[in-house]
C-alpha cells in the first residue's frame, strides 16, 4: 500500500501520485514546483501619450498561460525498478493534456497542463535520479472542487384556501428560482449552464438565466426557442458554445446581454425564469472556484 511522505505539498500528475512511497518501495518526492505559487504575467499594453506624461492603457489585460517546472526525486530499491519508474513518469507526462493536482495547506487545487519541453535528469545515481519536468497551463487559473447548483422555475404551492375556519394555518412551499454561486477564490471563474426541458408535456419556452456578481456585474442569457421534453441545452461560457442535446449548435438563438457570465471572487446570484412553467424543468450550473 502506498505510504505518504508527510510533505507539506502533495502533487499528482494525471493518475501518477507523487510525494509517496509506492507499493514497490519507489519514493516519488517533489522538491520544487516553480510557477505554481506565483502569478503569470499579463497582456497589459501601454501607448505613450503624445502630448502629455504617461500613456494610454490598451484592452483589459488578461493573464498569459502559466509556465511551471516540476523537480522530482525518484529513489528506487533497484536499477530495474528505477527504469520502470522513469517509464511511468514519461507515460504520465506524454503529449498531454493531463491534470496537475496539488494539495497544500488543506486545500486541493488543479489545472489542465501540457508537457512543455524535455524531461531530463539533472542528476542520476543509477537507482535514484532528479528529473525536471517543464509544464504549461493554457488556462493559468488554479481551480478548486467542482460546484454543482440546481435551479428550478419559481413557484408557490400550498398555502391558505378559502373558506377557512379558526384556528388556521397556511404553510406553503416556495421555490424561488434563485441560488447562490459561491467563489472563495481570487479570480473570476466561468460556468457551464445546462438547461433541461420538462420530463413530459409543454416544452420549456424562452428560458432566461441571469447571473449577478458580488462585484456589480450582471449577465443575462436568453434562449429564443424551446427545449422539448427530455431534451437539454448546454451553454459553455468558456468555449462560447450553445449545443442542443450534445450535437446541434444553437449559438444563433442565444442572446447575451452584459457579456458572457462569470462567477467573480465573492460569488454571484443566479436566477432561472421562462415563459412557460413545468416543475420538472431545471437549470444546472457547474463551475470551480478559481485562484490566480
Amino acid at each position: 500500500m502506498p505510504t505518504a511522505l508527510g510533505t507539506r505539498r502533495r502533487v499528482t500528475l494525471g493518475t501518477l501520485a507523487l510525494d509517496q512511497a509506492d507499493d514497490s518501495g519507489v519514493v516519488w518526492a517533489t522538491t520544487d514546483l516553480a510557477g505554481w505559487r506565483g502569478s503569470p504575467a499579463t497582456t497589459l499594453s501601454v501607448v505613450q501619450r503624445p502630448a502629455d506624461h504617461g500613456g494610454w492603457v490598451g484592452p483589459t489585460p488578461k493573464l498569459v498561460p502559466r509556465q511551471m517546472e516540476l523537480k522530482l526525486l525518484i529513489d528506487a530499491p533497484s536499477a530495474a525498478l528505477m527504469d520502470a519508474a522513469y517509464e511511468q513518469l514519461l507515460a504520465a507526462v506524454g503529449t498531454g493534456p493531463f491534470t496537475l493536482q496539488v494539495t497544500e495547506g488543506g486545500l486541493q487545487r488543479q489545472m489542465t497542463v501540457y508537457r512543455n519541453g524535455e524531461v531530463l535528469p539533472s542528476s542520476d545515481g543509477g537507482t535514484w535520479a532528479v528529473y525536471s519536468v517543464p509544464l504549461l497551463a493554457p488556462d493559468p487559473r488554479r481551480y478548486g472542487a467542482l460546484n454543482t447548483v440546481q435551479l428550478m422555475l419559481p413557484a408557490v404551492s400550498g398555502g391558505l384556501s378559502w373558506p377557512v375556519s379558526w384556528p388556521i394555518s397556511w404553510p406553503a412551499t416556495v421555490v424561488s428560482g434563485d441560488a447562490a454561486l459561491p467563489n472563495s477564490g481570487t479570480i473570476a471563474t466561468s460556468p457551464v449552464i445546462t438547461l433541461y426541458g420538462p420530463t413530459s408535456g409543454t416544452p420549456l419556452t424562452t428560458p432566461i438565466i441571469t447571473i449577478a456578481g458580488a462585484d456589480g456585474s450582471t449577465s443575462v442569457l436568453t434562449y429564443a426557442d424551446t427545449i422539448g421534453a427530455g431534451d437539454y441545452l448546454t451553454i459553455d461560457t468558456v468555449a462560447r458554445s450553445v449545443v442542443y442535446n450534445g450535437q446541434a449548435t444553437r449559438r444563433g438563438l442565444l442572446q447575451v446581454i452584459g457579456g458572457w457570465p462569470s462567477v467573480p471572487p465573492g460569488g454571484a446570484t443566479a436566477t432561472f425564469r421562462a415563459a412557460t412553467y413545468d416543475s420538472t424543468s431545471r437549470a444546472i450550473i457547474t463551475y470551480r472556484p478559481a485562484w490566480l
